[in-house]
């Protein structure tokens, strides 16, 4: 992958179709080709923006020339990348066994907690399936997919997989909730702090089981 000025006004864009004019500066993507090698497809950087945006971004960032609108390419990536992402989490469903790990803290998802099958590599003729805990969907995405998650839910889960996403936001934002986190880390007796830690979820209507909050700690954790 890589970004340069187009050598010539022959390429057309594999996004728009429209030609890339020479010297412009174009998004190359190598792809395997139809028999041996690779072959290469070119994009304007605005449509690889939006079409290809997890791979533009780190060519961009490398990419120290001058960029004409620079922020604005930048700041509509951003938006890209999460709208990509977000649609490549599948559903929310129970881990059957602990032996997968999360795509984006690298730890165990433990046997039943909730997680998110998530699409990889979409442009593969056979794309594979990762997993993330139920808390890491929302870095994984950069965004609140609280709504999203939602429909991807069946209605059994439904009520948990909303109270593990709220009290994330709660240990994230609320002081007392910070507070009893911090506290569970530096307790010699951290079975009782998690229980008030729990018992204060509670109050804020996010009952979790057990495995749920301990896990939900562990990953926080590992942040």
């Amino acid at each position: 992958m890589t970004i340069e000025p187009a050598t010539s006004a022959r390429a057309k864009c594999r996004a728009c179709k429209k030609p890339i004019a020479k010297g412009e500066l174009r998004f190359g993507e190598e792809v395997p080709g139809n028999f041996d090698g690779v072959m290469t497809f070119w994009y304007h950087l605005t449509c690889a923006a939006s079409q290809r945006p997890e791979q533009l971004g780190p060519e961009l960032a490398k990419y120290k020339k001058p960029i004409p609108d620079r922020a604005a390419l930048a700041a509509s990536l951003e938006g890209a990348v999460a709208s990509t992402r977000t649609a490549k989490l599948l559903r929310v469903d129970r881990a059957p066994t602990s032996r997968a790990k999360c795509q984006q803290c690298k730890q165990r998802i433990e046997k039943t907690t909730l997680r998110v099958p998530v699409l990889l590599d979409q442009d593969q003729t056979m794309p594979g399936t990762g997993f993330l805990h139920l808390v890491c969907a929302p870095v994984y995405a950069g965004t609140d997919v609280d709504v999203y998650l939602a429909g991807k839910t069946t209605k059994p889960d439904r009520a948990e997989a909303a109270a593990v996403l709220k009290a994330q936001k709660l240990l994230d934002t609320v002081a007392r909730g910070k507070d009893l986190e911090l506290g569970t880390r530096k307790a010699k007796k951290e079975d009782a702090e998690i229980s008030v830690l729990s018992d204060w979820l509670e109050e804020q209507g996010c009952a979790l089981q057990s495995v749920e909050l301990t896990q939900l700690l562990n990953v926080r954790a590992k942040r």
